[in-house]
């Protein structure tokens, strides 16, 4: 099970976890969000963590040319589009590996579909597809769960990218979400904070639930 760590804001969080098996970090280049990195920061924060450990750029209201450049500055492994970004979008930055996210809300996965076909049309194919809960006035980080029944039914996991769970996810929920819909990947950031922080507590309880899931 890949397991991203999203949102660390330090380095001191990162290395407190790092006997933790985890394979990928988020930097979050959103100013708006409490989790928000400056490019120095993240750039520090990258050099310093184990070259095991994907680094992930998460990013909003960036342009392509603003995600290029920080991705070639950290040193990212991976863009994580979530903003409202389009296909056109994608286009420009197809040579870089992307994570493309969906927020699932009431009208299900059919937007997504779309998506997806109008992608490979295009011959982009991203690396993965990162579902988050569609929460009003939030990109994500929200802490509300995705629906897992209908995520489960309605992704089509032979055509469609990796799919990467996001959403709510906490040490008391996160086998349980992996029992109902066999993502390939999970995300978690508000579910393993306390006082605003990375809790290296609740890193490690996430880990272990995921390392020896509950029956």
């Amino acid at each position: 099970m890949w397991v991203k760590i999203c949102g660390f804001t330090n380095l001191e969080d990162v290395q407190a976890v790092a006997s933790e098996e985890f394979h990928a970090i988020g930097l979050n280049f959103y100013r708006q969000s409490p989790r928000y990195v400056s490019d120095e920061r993240a750039r520090q924060i990258a050099a310093g963590v184990n070259a095991s450990v994907s680094k992930v750029g998460v990013f909003v209201d960036a342009t392509p040319d603003e995600i290029r450049r920080i991705f070639n500055l950290v040193s990212l492994d991976y863009v994580q589009l979530h903003g409202d970004y389009s296909i056109d979008d994608a286009i420009t930055l197809r040579d870089l590996p992307i994570i493309w996210v969906h927020r699932l809300g009431p009208d299900g996965l059919a937007e997504l579909e779309s998506e997806l076909e109008q992608l490979a049309e295009a011959e982009v194919f991203p690396e993965a597809c990162l579902i988050d809960a569609r929460v009003k006035g939030s990109w994500g980080g929200s802490g509300q769960v995705v629906d897992w029944d209908r995520l489960a039914t309605e992704y089509n996991f032979e055509s469609w990218p990796r799919l990467i769970l996001a959403g709510g996810l906490v040490p008391e929920n996160v086998a349980q979400a992996i029992q109902k819909v066999h993502p390939w990947g999970v995300d978690v950031a508000s579910g393993v904070e306390q006082d605003g922080k990375k809790s290296a507590r609740l890193v490690h309880a996430f880990m272990e639930q995921i390392e020896q899931p509950k029956a």
